[in-house]
């Protein structure tokens, strides 16, 4: 009994002791631990982000650097060149225009001749010859052939869609035969018309037919307005 209260009281007495000697060597440990392993390698990290955005900072620079370079040498390296070869790109340059006013006038010569044009319906008659035909009589002849060339197989009752597409096709020659004729006016003010190979009646040519087309166009003005007057007539008596 003796022997066992005499082991109490010493184990009482030695094991604050060993908490005391051992607490600071736990807690050395642990701070050397997080001090060796964890903030030096965050310090390190962070470190290595900023080197590698300061590279690639340093990259895009010299890129853009070496870029405007190539482009300023580039364009001298051109300006250079254009200036030793201006004789011949002067050169080119007017054979390109030439090259584009002549195709125009060629243009314009095939164009005023294609019987498939409005302008041309009737071209075996002249202009007087046409106004001594009855209104009614060539208004007639002008719906009717409206009518053959944008009919309708799938639909021959659509009476609107042949209208329509005469007047898109009238319009568009208005406008090609106008700008034929800019273009003739400006070629004589050059005193090249003879040089582009237009013949001498060509002006007078272009106004006949633009003359045509606006007494066509009269015609069918004349007979839309009667159809709808008719139309609204019958549609009031029903």
């Amino acid at each position: 009994m003796n022997i066992i209260l005499f082991i109490i009281v010493v184990s009482s007495i030695s094991m604050p002791a060993f908490l005391n000697a051992s607490g600071p060597i736990y807690n050395t440990h642990y701070h050397n631990y997080y001090s060796a392993n964890v903030h030096p390698s965050s310090v390190t990290n962070s470190n290595s982000n900023t080197s590698t955005i300061q590279a690639h900072a340093n990259n895009a620079a010299a890129l853009w650097t070496g870029c405007v370079e190539r482009v300023k040498k580039s364009a001298g390296n051109a300006q250079s060149s254009m200036y030793e070869h201006r004789y011949a790109l002067m050169a080119s340059l007017v054979a390109t225009v030439c090259i584009v006013v002549y195709y125009t006038a060629l243009n314009a010569r095939n164009y005023i001749k294609d019987r498939q044009l409005w302008a041309c319906w009737k071209g075996d008659l002249t202009m007087a010859q046409l106004l001594q035909i009855p209104h009614g009589d060539l208004t007639h002849e002008l719906i009717v052939e409206i009518q053959r060339r944008y009919n309708n197989k799938q639909d021959p009752c659509a009476i609107m869609q042949p209208i329509a597409r005469f007047l898109c096709a009238i319009e568009e020659e208005h406008s090609n035969l106008l700008f034929y004729q800019k273009f003739h006016a400006y070629t004589q003010s050059l005193r090249c018309d003879t040089i582009m190979l237009f013949p001498v009646e060509f002006k007078h040519q272009l106004q006949e037919r633009l003359d045509r087309l606006a007494y066509y166009n009269n015609l069918f003005n004349t007979w839309l307005a009667e159809y709808n007057i008719k139309n609204a007539h019958m549609l009031t008596a029903a």
